[in-house]
């Protein structure tokens, strides 16, 4: 919420600098973010005296006027129909430069000389009126700056509010804080009472069809108003607010919901059908045409403001566009109601529309403010755009909505917050914010707080409690020891395992990321992801509207983020949990995944060596390294060429013992073009409960050897499909123990092997816990590798 310093001072006058009353708003919960000067930079536009105008000798549309700017008389030339001698008008001098930065300089208009410029509204950046001049009171002091004599200059302060505040989304509510903080007097908005209707008795019939949804709601009609722009001080506190001014009546409404936090709005009388209002709920299937021109499908849950015959708006959220204030309305139906905040919620995330209007009922408006904002904007559609009353005030409330009392103990108090406060003290805190306090002569430690409406979240005493500390003070509380017992957290076993998974991980250099567990259907769409993602039933927006089903779209998110920014080289990981469609009789499926993912170098370059990019031997290598942290010693790789997230041809799938864990592999192009990536990644998608199955209890650990090694090479020729894994582990098996390293160094393609064939040459290593091996014993093992390898695979010693 934007928070206007000139506005504040209406309803309370303080002397903080703007630092410091965004400190002590902060300090008590409002907090403040930023700070920003409204100072539109008219520094040089003064407030001129038109003492002539007279027709350009050589233009029809244009006058030349004589201007006193204080110092001078100059000669002006202006286009706007409305400028008249003895007119006060504001005026920008040579030199000047307007919002727009554009400059202002003396110059020839068809042979008239003009020295200055005359401004319009529009031209000022004041409001978007732009049809004439902006005309000035008649006791504007002439030669005066325009921005000293309507205050134009201003200081807007930005407040994070937090959800359950209501209150302050209200330069009211700001007040009041700011009143109990400073120690000052709140005056709240003046009330004027309205000339009764002339036709006694007469009231716009309301009727609720739903009083859950729609607790209360009031209606006024007015008559004979004209439309037209707003003053200058309305549309420049609009404008102060973020808010845009768009005609006198639809200001007034904004303006009231700005300073009192209820939103109104008026609608065209002459437009609704039967003359009548109705709220109900929609029917499935109906449509609607909202103010912004978009239709609208809706289901049975969305609360509607209807006429006699259709709906008219969406309660609490927009207005209709059939219904509207236009210029040439003359009868306003003004609406202030109370609904029900779950109701417009829900409504506002189906619908996917926020406003200025959802936002205040989502949180919750006071119920028994509804007729004050009303008689607020009537007060000013009267003074502003005329008008009468043409019927009385209709008010449908049928179950009135009642403060409610707190009790509050003075000695819970400081036992929470760990002061020497005083009954009275508390009492004087509570008063200040507006809340009424009682104490029973008989009862000195305990104290009766009636709670208004506005503060909806207030119910329990321990809020009284959060109340007194913001107003004594965050910062005035002492630090102390006050928590007994044991502070030990015992872990379970699976947080065990995911710590000791983490730990694995990060030790081999990756970086653990977070991201957000909801997802977006259209992306999983376009992923062509297989399964059905589960939906939550309040999205806080389209694109977060299901539970992610894997971790993989985060990842390659965070790599095109990290992209974007010239960032190259990414070596991440996520541990989360996944969602799954339950099976019949379930009620969810979770389970924890991992994902990882590397990109860009994986080596820098140096003064000797060329930097190289990461490919996939350097990902199956980190997860084998990852494994054997995590003591798994019974693995192996599959190809895998399903696709999905992985570029077929260059994925594999890994299996520990005979369960499969999940997949590994290049990033496929259509992911890639999906996320606008240039460069190759790779990543690997592992399912956590396989994992921690698979881990031993305890890293194993064995004595170092007592006995020299023997390394010999074995080079064979075998058919192009069978797997260099299914090889070592064949090897491995036939080595009776004795083989302990195995590694494969070289794969030959060429004119020396048969077509369809291939040469691959590994490195053994022998090594006994027992003696020293002899050649005798070593080449028996060779034989019996090679026999088997022969046997199994068809495989030759390479070059016999």
């Amino acid at each position: 919420m934007k928070i206007s310093r000139k506005w504040l001072r209406d309803y309370v006058e303080f002397d903080l600098t703007d630092e410091q009353l965004a400190e002590r708003l902060t300090l008590t919960g409002t907090e403040i973010t930023g700070i920003t000067s409204l100072n539109p930079g008219l520094d040089d536009v003064v407030v001129g005296h038109v003492l002539t105008k007279q027709k350009h000798p050589r233009a029809d549309r244009l006058s030349v006027c004589r201007v006193d700017v204080g110092q001078e008389e100059l000669e002006i030339i202006c286009g706007a129909p409305n400028v008249e001698a003895g007119q006060k008008v504001p005026v920008a001098l040579v030199g000047s430069v307007l919002p727009g930065d554009f400059r202002i300089e003396a110059r020839a208009i068809r042979g008239v000389q003009s020295r200055g410029m005359i401004c319009s509204e529009k031209e000022l950046n004041i409001s978007e009126e732009a049809a004439g001049i902006m005309v000035l009171d008649d006791d504007a002091p002439t030669g005066k700056p325009l921005q000293e004599i309507l205050s134009l200059d201003d200081v807007v302060l930005d407040a994070d509010l937090t959800p359950n505040r209501p209150d302050c989304f209200s330069m009211v509510g700001i007040a009041r804080e700011v009143a109990a903080i400073t120690g000052k007097t709140f005056h709240p908005p003046v009330l004027t009472s309205p000339e009764p209707p002339p036709a006694k008795g007469r009231k716009v019939p309301v009727t609720l069809q739903d009083p859950e949804a729609c607790p209360r709601y009031s209606a006024q009609l007015i008559g004979g108003v004209k439309i037209g722009p707003s003053p200058s001080w309305l549309a420049r506190r609009l404008l102060a607010a973020g808010v845009r001014s768009i005609n006198t009546v639809v200001d007034i409404t904004n303006y009231v919901m700005l300073e009192m936090g209820q939103p109104l709005h008026a609608f065209d009388y002459d437009l609704l059908l039967g003359s009548q209002i109705q709220v109900r709920r929609s029917r499935a299937g109906e449509h609607f045409v909202t103010l912004d021109e978009k239709e609208h499908t809706l289901n049975d849950e969305i609360l509607l403001i209807c006429d006699g015959e259709r709906p008219v708006a969406l309660a609490g959220i927009m207005g209709g566009l059939e219904s509207e204030v236009r210029p040439e309305t003359v009868n306003v139906l003004l609406e202030s109601a109370y609904f029900e905040p779950t109701v417009i919620r829900r409504g506002s995330k189906t619908l996917n529309i926020s406003t200025e209007s959802s936002q205040r009922f989502e949180r919750g408006v006071d119920p028994n403010g509804v007729l004050a904002a009303s008689h607020r904007a009537l007060g000013l559609i009267l003074e502003l755009a005329g008008g009468t009353l043409l019927a009385e005030l209709t008010d449908e409330y049928p179950r009135p909505i009642e403060p409610i009392a707190v009790e509050l103990r003075t000695q819970r108090v400081n036992e929470m917050l760990g002061t020497q406060l005083e009954t009275k003290e508390i009492r004087a805190h509570l008063d200040s914010l507006g809340l009424e306090t009682d104490q029973k002569a008989d009862q000195n430690d305990l104290v009766t707080v009636t709670v208004p409406t506005y503060r909806p979240d207030l119910t329990r005493e321990i809020d009284l409690v959060e109340e007194v500390a913001r107003m004594y003070g965050y910062d005035r509380i002492p630090a102390t020891v006050r928590t007994g017992g044991s502070l030990k957290v015992t872990q379970d076993e699976e947080d065990r395992s995911l710590n000791r998974l983490r730990t694995a991980l990060c030790s081999l250099g990756l970086q653990e990321v977070v991201s957000n567990s909801l997802s977006d259907p259209k992306l999983l769409k376009a992923l062509d992801y297989p399964e059905d993602p589960r939906h939550i039933l309040n999205p806080l927006s389209e694109d977060l509207s299901v539970l992610r089903p894997s971790l993989m779209p985060g990842l390659v998110q965070i790599l095109a983020h990290n992209r974007r920014r010239a960032l190259r080289d990414l070596r991440i990981f996520e541990i989360g949990k996944i969602f799954r469609q339950p099976a019949e009789g379930q009620i969810t499926d979770e389970r924890w995944s991992l994902c990882g993912l590397l990109a860009g170098r994986n080596r820098t370059r140096t003064w000797d060596e060329d930097d190289r990019s990461v490919d996939f031997f350097d990902l199956k290598g980190l997860l084998e390294s990852i494994l054997i942290k995590l003591s798994i010693d019974k693995f192996h790789f599959l190809a895998y060429d399903e696709g999905g997230f992985f570029q077929p041809g260059r994925a594999a799938t890994l299996v520990l013992g005979e369960t499969v864990c999940g997949h590994l592999g290049r990033l496929d192009d259509a992911v890639m073009q999906i996320f606008d990536l240039e460069e190759e990644a790779y990543v690997f998608d592992l399912a956590v409960s396989t994992l921690i199955e698979a881990m031993e209890g305890t890293g194993r650990y064995c004595e170092l050897p007592k006995f020299p090694p023997a390394d010999r090479d074995l080079a064979i020729v075998l058919s192009e499909d069978i797997p260099a894994a299914d090889v070592q582990e064949s090897i491995r098996k036939s080595g009776r123990g004795l083989v302990v390293e195995i590694e494969l160094f070289d794969i030959y393609r060429g004119e020396q092997i048969q077509a369809g064939n291939k040469g691959l040459a590994f490195s053994l290593r022998y090594q006994s816990t027992e003696k020293t091996l002899t050649d005798d014993e070593i080449e028996a093992v060779q034989k019996k590798i090679l026999k088997d390898l022969e046997h199994r695979f068809g495989a030759q010693l390479r070059g016999a």
